[in-house]
């Protein structure tokens, strides 16, 4: 048996990043939401392309996800992924019919430049 430890996740990931479509969008803001919440994920983003929304959740000393919102220039900065931000913006510049892409930025200080790929190439 061969196992990948390049893909293999023990314990819960560090943020999530779900994309709803028409079909997901019960499971994506209901059974999910909760599973990972419950679960320990500690960030929880909602990109939504149908609404132009994007909502992003960490989980609080409560264990209960609590809402974040973007900086004044639009952005918001991961708390848990270092270097890692989004500007809200640029998801909905671009039309995502037939190319099925997320414009994401990603800045990686020195420090941090391994673990910030590690957990964007998992988070994506």
């Amino acid at each position: 048996m061969f196992t990948d430890f390049n893909t293999y996740l023990d314990g819960p990931g560090d943020l999530v990043i779900e994309i709803i479509s028409k079909e997901s969008i019960d499971r994506a803001r209901g059974r999910k939401f909760v599973e990972y919440e419950a679960g320990g994920v500690q960030e929880y983003w909602l990109i939504d392309p149908l609404r132009s929304q994007a909502e992003f959740y960490r989980l609080g000393s409560d264990n209960h996800y609590h809402v974040f919102l973007l900086d004044a220039k639009g952005i918001y900065h991961s708390q848990t992924v270092t270097g890692f931000w989004l500007k809200v913006a640029r998801l909905w510049k671009y039309s995502l019919k037939g190319k099925n892409r997320i414009f994401c930025q990603i800045t990686i200080n020195s420090t941090s430049t391994m673990a910030a790929r590690r957990h964007a190439a998992t988070a994506m």
